[in-house]
């Protein structure tokens, strides 16, 4: 949940995330050692979320690119555009 604060390393309950390909990231926090998971459409989503929660730029090596949306279902690429006033 975002505080008051933005993510910094020393800021409690940061999480890092660092993709090193399409199907692979590399993940950590200070406070506790995380396992190693397989995440599913909804996982990636909500990976993509908090990457572009404090984001000013965001690509995607893929056609289309999931997140999670205000209602808590799966968006698309069109989906961000329109939530961003996009075309």
């Amino acid at each position: 949940m975002p505080g008051p604060m933005s993510p910094a390393f020393g800021t409690p309950n940061t999480i890092v995330s660092v993709p090193l390909n399409k199907r692979m990231a590399m993940v950590s926090m200070i406070e506790e050692e995380l396992p190693h998971i397989r995440l599913d459409r909804q996982g990636v989503a909500a990976v993509n979320s908090m990457t572009a929660m404090y984001a000013g730029q965001l690509y995607s090596s893929e056609p289309d690119f999931v997140w999670i949306m205000k209602d808590g279902e799966v968006g698309n690429a069109a989906n961000l555009l329109e939530a961003l006033g996009g075309d």
